[in-house]
């Protein structure tokens, strides 16, 4: 504990005649210096450096079009989920000669199919009112 003491001794030395101003401007000091160290290994470890010991940085970019593709994947099946239950709904509004609400399921329908193909870049099949 006296070696810390002089070694802050040494790295800032008393400035004030207050010992209690002392003693705070180099606690101040002493937790300034953690931090700087603390932000250096972050900065290091971020940044792979230390991928050697085990620990790596932050997600490769192979890792980053891992995610996208699963979210791609994952909004690609709730939207064939949704295009086949509007596709339903136009079916029965079609079968029951509901004129109100064909526009509203048909416009719904071809947002949906359009959203489709934008993350997809591919067309949906729409199923025959048969097939449902």
């Amino acid at each position: 504990m006296e070696a810390l003491k002089w070694i802050m001794s040494l790295l800032w030395p008393p400035t004030h005649e207050d010992p209690k101003l002392n003693r705070w401007q180099r606690h101040m000091a002493g937790s300034m210096m953690v931090v700087t160290v603390a932000l250096a290994g972050l900065a290091l470890t971020a940044t792979g450096n230390f991928e050697k010991y085990g620990v790596g940085g932050f997600a490769s970019s192979q890792d980053v079009q891992q995610v996208k593709q699963a979210t791609y994947n994952i909004q690609a099946m709730l939207l064939e989920r949704d295009i086949y239950d509007a596709r339903r709904e136009q079916c029965k509004a079609m079968l029951q000669n509901d004129t109100a609400s064909k526009p509203t399921t048909l416009r719904r329908l071809e947002q949906l199919r359009a959203d489709y193909q934008r993350i997809t870049n591919r067309e949906y099949r729409l199923p025959g009112c048969d097939e449902i």
